[in-house]
């Protein structure tokens, strides 16, 4: 899965000739804050809505501050390269353009980390998050703990939680995990079950979003 597989046509991009009037327009249209600014074909960075509103409605996004400078991405990027690149620069969307570094298209920061999430754990196991400090974190005590219960992890993803601790999303191999809950519960983790059945991929936005909160993405 590389980029270009996941540019949606629906995001339009600004021209310096443009408005704010316009640009606020469009993020209120696509609920995003932020959007491409072009000079023809050529990506100049992406400007926030919250920029905008220093501005008469009249002014030309000439004169409008690009915060976010040489963010765009090469059509054939993986997509785990495009999160990471999405997470780190804290963007909603990132240009993609193509082996001329012509801008070809966006792509949308929630697309590209649910079909990282759902690939990771989709599948008929539950899932848990948990919440380890910094100083307390042992990957194999968790897995020890774990399959003492008679189960065992299939997938891991690590987030940074804040400054101190790590979040742990897990997934696990059964549906029925309450008994490892409650060991871990024992042993001092902050432990809690995500979804009480993971039959499929999230198919819900709601069950979606609920992850992404334990994500802190």
């Amino acid at each position: 899965m590389i980029a270009i597989d996941f540019i949606d046509k629906d995001i339009p991009a600004l021209s310096l000739k443009d408005n704010v009037r316009l640009a606020v327009k469009y993020m209120q249209e696509e609920k995003l804050n932020q959007l491409v600014l072009l000079n023809a074909d050529e990506v100049l960075g992406i400007i926030e809505e919250d920029i905008l509103f220093n501005f008469d409605e009249e002014t030309k996004l000439d004169l409008v501050p690009i915060k976010y400078t040489a963010i765009e991405m090469d059509e054939n990027s993986h997509i785990l390269d495009l999160a990471d690149h999405l997470a780190n620069k804290s963007l909603e969307i990132c240009p993609i353009v193509n082996h001329e570094n012509k801008y070809i298209g966006s792509v949308r920061a929630f697309d590209i980390y649910k079909e990282v999430i759902v690939g990771q754990f989709s599948g008929n196991g539950s899932i848990l998050s948990l919440e380890i400090d910094q100083k307390d974190y042992s990957l194999s005590d968790i897995s020890r703990i774990i399959e003492t219960e008679g189960l065992r992890i299939e997938k891991l993803f690590l987030a940074k939680g804040s400054p101190s601790d790590y979040h742990f999303i897990i997934k696990l191999n059964k549906k029925d995990i309450s008994s490892a809950l409650n060991s871990l519960k024992r042993f001092g983790y902050k432990v809690t079950q995500i979804n009480k059945s993971a039959e499929g991929a999230f198919p819900d936005q709601e069950r979606f979003e609920h992850l992404m909160k334990y994500l802190e993405i």
